[in-house]
């Protein structure tokens, strides 16, 4: 990840498929990320400790800023264990169905097509532009994720 106040991007080394992308990061995301870094370094810090301690190598996945981004509890982050924090969060804020990182993708995409929905003061993003932020070769791909309910239809004409 490469931050500055007036620049932000998050660089993905293996995404799904082993994809390589880059995604620029609003303005909005650059400061807690930054605060999120100065703590990550310091858990670099306590796990090189804790492996000099017990007289072990430092795992690489531990380094700062090589290693892993996200760290749990025993090590990396692994999926399970982001399922899981996303779903404490859709139940803190309960939401009637359990929330899952889809849903979050689901969401940033039709954020992105229908900025008013979600009171953005922005205008809609193309397609192209919403499939290549999301990862996805095929557009077809593209606009499973940006179905429009029929709610969203009627709110776009006006009718509601």
């Amino acid at each position: 990840m490469q931050i500055s106040a007036r620049h932000g991007l998050l660089i993905i080394r293996r995404g799904k498929g082993l994809k390589h992308r880059e995604i620029p990061l609003v303005q909005e995301a650059r400061e807690p990320l930054n605060v999120y870094f100065t703590y990550r370094e310091h858990l670099a810090e306590q796990w090189c400790e804790r492996a000099a301690v017990r007289g072990e190598n430092v795992a690489s996945w531990s380094r700062w800023p090589d290693g892993h981004l996200f760290l749990g509890q025993r090590g990396p982050l692994a999926e399970r264990g982001i399922r899981e924090i996303i779903a404490k969060l859709g139940q803190a804020a309960k939401l009637a169905s359990p929330l899952g990182p889809h849903d979050l993708r689901h969401t940033f995409a039709k954020a992105l097509l229908d900025p008013a929905a979600y009171g953005l003061d922005r205008p809609p993003m193309p397609l192209p532009a919403i499939q290549q932020l999301l990862g996805h070769a095929d557009i077809a791909t593209t606009t499973i994720y940006t179905r429009v309910s029929a709610d969203d239809l009627a709110r776009m004409m006006g009718t509601v």
